[in-house]
């Protein structure tokens, strides 16, 4: 007999499942969705679907939100990491903060001791101003969910 599955193996495949309505969120106006979705797309082992992979290729080129450029780096990493390298080793020098940090936790992700000086500087120059900004483990499991400011809601 079969071991049942775990509750997180049963999300899991509940949310890919349904991935194909969730990735026109990945598009959607507000920020929050968007990085919700990106999240969601980070979620099980299957190969990462090639329109996904571009709509988030785009969000991390083009997106207002520096978290969801941030993010989005992060899980086009998660899901082919052999093609994230240059767009890496660009990030690592971005203008936002977020992104250079995702993009150094990234690369570190992959790396070995010793651990490229270039990338262990931005952890240590902007790690502690990002906050949130270890939602991503080893693997592409977020860690938490989005949550909308009560006072605020923005469209960047």
């Amino acid at each position: 007999m079969r071991a049942p599955e775990s509750l997180g193996g049963r999300v899991r495949a509940a949310v890919l499942a349904e991935l194909p309505l969730l990735t026109g969120c990945l598009t959607d106006p507000d920020p929050f969705v968007r990085q919700a979705a990106i999240w969601l797309a980070c979620v099980g082992t299957r190969p990462a679907d090639p329109a996904v992979v571009r709509t988030l290729a785009d969000l991390y080129e083009s997106d207002p939100s520096a978290l969801t450029r941030a993010d989005a780096l992060t899980a086009v990493a998660c899901s082919i990491p052999a093609t994230v390298r240059d767009r890496e080793a660009t990030a690592v020098g971005d203008h936002d903060r977020e992104v250079r940090l995702a993009a150094a936790l990234s690369g570190l992700d992959r790396a070995e001791p010793p651990y490229p000086a270039a990338l262990v500087a931005v952890v240590a120059a902007d790690g502690a101003a990002v906050p949130g900004s270890h939602r991503f483990t080893a693997r592409p499991r977020p860690s938490r969910i989005p949550v909308r400011p009560a006072t605020a809601r923005t469209s960047s």
